[in-house]
């Protein structure tokens, strides 16, 4: 099993937050390279696996190293497979054995040629075998709602005014209900000025009592180009607070740039909360348009009212 393409999730070397013992590491191999000299920790934190693993080669170990490292792998994996979506990814590689096969001569923790230890995989195959049914619980909902302008004049571009805190209430509402019945709540957020800023603040305010995740799904380069200071200023603040950033284009702005981005979030979700007041055309038209053709719940919440209704085929 080679540890790229659909497995690559399984590599040491893939990009996920790893915090342990009070660090944070930009993947698994960069937190346990930073195990082999704790004196050194501090340089390990913004490296990548590569690097972290070259650096790795130069410290002086730990007297105890080579009696603690197994643990310290497994420990280390542990906190990355806490992560609910890799969680669902290694229990569907059952009943698949598990083996890291690499072309580097890598004998101890993988193998190689036909020979090796396979270490990383039989602790992989550990932690798999005790991750439960109730650890994977967990939804992805996709955010749609309307700027400022499509909205009542009582809303405008202050998101602490009486009409967006009533606005984020009911969201909470929603989003709570929807963690109490299915678990952990990722949100996919399209970032864009007004109810995808207000309620990605909101979400980020409760992210803990929903063991929330936020994706900021960027339609295109340079999105808050046009974008007075404040706003641009409020949009990288939550940027740095997503747990996730995707650029979903990957180009400028282009008319169908934001329903792509609309489409890629759907795709990606399990339901579809839309603070929609009902208008038959625009973005939020569309893209709750394209989740009922997907078959997908919707639950709107009216911005004029407030009033919360899951719509049905």
């Amino acid at each position: 099993m080679l540890f790229r393409d659909e497995f690559w999730f399984l590599s040491n070397m893939f990009p996920c937050p790893i915090q342990y013992n009070g660090h944070m590491f930009s993947c698994v191999e960069a937190a346990f390279q930073a195990q082999k000299c704790l004196e050194r920790v501090n340089d390990f934190e913004k490296l990548n696996g590569y690097a972290a693993k070259r650096l790795g080669r130069t410290v002086k170990l730990a007297n105890d190293w080579d009696t603690n490292k197994i643990g310290v792998m497994y420990a280390i994996l542990k906190v990355k497979f806490a992560n609910p979506d890799l969680a669902k990814k290694l229990l569907a590689t059952c009943p698949q054995e598990i083996v890291e096969e690499n072309n580097w001569g890598d004998t101890y923790w993988g193998v190689s040629h036909g020979i090796g230890e396979n270490n990383l995989g039989k602790l992989l195959m550990k932690v798999r075998s005790e991750i439960s049914s109730n650890d994977l619980k967990c939804i992805s909902i996709a955010l749609t709602g309307h700027r400022p302008s499509a909205l009542s004049s009582i809303y405008g571009y202050d998101y602490n005014n009486a009409a967006w805190q009533a606005l984020g209430i009911a969201f909470e509402k929603v989003a709570k209900s929807i963690y109490k019945k299915y678990g952990a709540v990722t949100l996919y957020d399209g970032m864009a000025l007004g109810v995808d800023q207000a309620m990605a603040l909101k979400f980020l305010s409760i992210k803990e009592e929903v063991q929330g995740k936020l994706i900021a799904s960027v339609p295109c380069r340079n999105q808050d180009l046009k974008w007075l200071d404040s706003s641009k200023k409020l949009y990288n603040e939550i940027l740095s607070a997503a747990d996730e950033r995707i650029l979903v284009t990957g180009g400028p702005y282009t008319p169908r740039c934001m329903q792509v981005r609309n489409e890629y979030m759907v795709d990606h979700a399990d339901a579809v909360i839309a603070i929609w007041n009902g208008n038959q055309h625009g973005g939020t038209f569309n893209a709750v348009s394209y989740a009922r053709q997907k078959h997908m719940p919707v639950v709107r919440i009216n911005p004029d009212t407030l009033e919360i209704r899951t719509i049905k085929d």
